[in-house]
């Protein structure tokens, strides 16, 4: 059993952030995510892989499943509300 956004934590680049999750507790300790964000000054950013050639956005690294090409690594600043007063509810310092 495993989420198919897991697959981020493999990348280097995600490594050194700070990250806030969301998520959904299951059964032998899995975790079902509903929102991963980078912490940074400005706000929480949402973190994802795009192709702009194909306009697929994806949630773990590797190859764009149309043209092959690798996908870019992204952070964007998150603007949706909901999500953010969501997050408000964070136990974390």
């Amino acid at each position: 059993q495993s989420d198919p956004r897991a697959g981020i934590f493999e990348d280097p680049l995600v490594w050194p952030r700070r990250l806030q999750i969301i998520g959904i507790p299951l059964p032998d300790r899995f975790l079902e995510i509903i929102h991963l964000h980078s912490v940074e000054e400005e706000g929480l950013h949402k973190i994802f892989y795009r192709c702009d050639v194909c306009n697929i956005t994806a949630y773990a690294p590797g190859p764009c499943w149309c043209c092959r090409d690798d996908f870019e690594f992204r952070e964007e600043l998150e603007t949706d509300l909901e999500i953010l007063q969501e997050g408000r509810n964070d136990t974390t310092p």
